[in-house]
């Protein structure tokens, strides 16, 4: 039983703040704002600011996070991958499945692009780095009308050493599987009157489950107006202006109670 509580202990004191990546450069050369755009990039999707430096460090059993986020079109599908392997390849299956989905024997597809946007946040936890963390990521951004956008990043071990370990070190990889975790969703969601749209909430702790809520109140998995995913998605079928408001997901375990992970999402409706 002791050995029970220490470990609930270890994970919950693995929910502090992962420490940033280090940057070799200045992080305004890696910001671009959400009116502005490369040549390189089209209208149709911007990269945020709020990305990853391109070149980064860690300390060696640093916690930290890897990140983008985009503003694109509702259904827009967001794929990491490592040394050019996706990071979860089943996570990709079901992210390329759920762009059409059933719904009481009917198939819903995603909205036309340009209609509803969403500013999209996507993230890959590095637990405890090692050697094993290191190496090239990228992250695959692919539209609902197939256009296809990457980013690349390069990890590196600092050669600063003299960093205390993160928290997840003292659980170890297996236990750090079973934090609730949300590695995708959209702090912002617009959508036009009469449209329906997916609000991401991607979580990948094992045996937890996802909950969302609308105002505080808890919304139906599966109603006229509601549909949660397997994945943890929201559908919200034919926004009108009274679907405006504060969304939030909440990730929690089913094993541990009080071991969670929330997000929240501002639905704009536009007539």
């Amino acid at each position: 039983m002791r050995a029970v509580f220490a470990v609930v202990f270890l994970m919950l004191s693995a929910r502090v703040q992962p420490l940033p990546l280090h940057s070799r450069y200045p992080a305004s050369r890696n910001r671009i704002s959400w009116q502005k755009k490369s040549v390189s990039e089209e209208s149709e999707l911007l990269w945020g600011h709020q990305c990853s430096p391109r070149l980064a460090w860690l300390h060696p059993q640093q916690d930290a996070r890897l990140q983008c986020e985009i503003f694109g079109p509702s259904g827009t599908v967001l794929t990491w991958y490592k040394d050019q392997v996706a990071i979860s390849p089943e996570m990709e299956s079901v992210e390329e499945s759920t762009n059409s989905v059933s719904w009481k024997d009917k198939t819903l597809r995603s909205t036309p692009s340009g209609v509803s946007k969403v500013r999209v946040k996507s993230t890959v936890y590095i637990d405890c780095a090692s050697t094993e963390d290191m190496g090239e990521y990228s992250l695959k951004v692919q539209t609902p009308d197939h256009q296809v956008f990457t980013r690349n990043f390069t990890l590196t071990f600092a050669a600063d050493e003299s960093a205390n370990p993160g928290p997840t070190c003292g659980i170890g990889k297996d236990l750090v599987t079973y934090l609730p975790r949300i590695y995708q969703y959209a702090p912002q969601a617009l959508a036009y009157s009469g449209h329906d749209i997916t609000l991401p909430c991607r979580q990948q702790g094992r045996d937890s489950a996802v909950t969302w809520y609308l105002r505080n109140s808890p919304l139906p998995r599966n109603s006229s107006k509601y549909l949660v995913l397997s994945n943890g998605d929201l559908v919200v079928r034919r926004v009108t202006v009274q679907d405006r408001g504060m969304y939030k997901c909440r990730a929690a375990s089913t094993l541990v109670h009080g071991l969670s992970d929330q997000i929240r999402t501002f639905l704009y409706p536009m007539l």
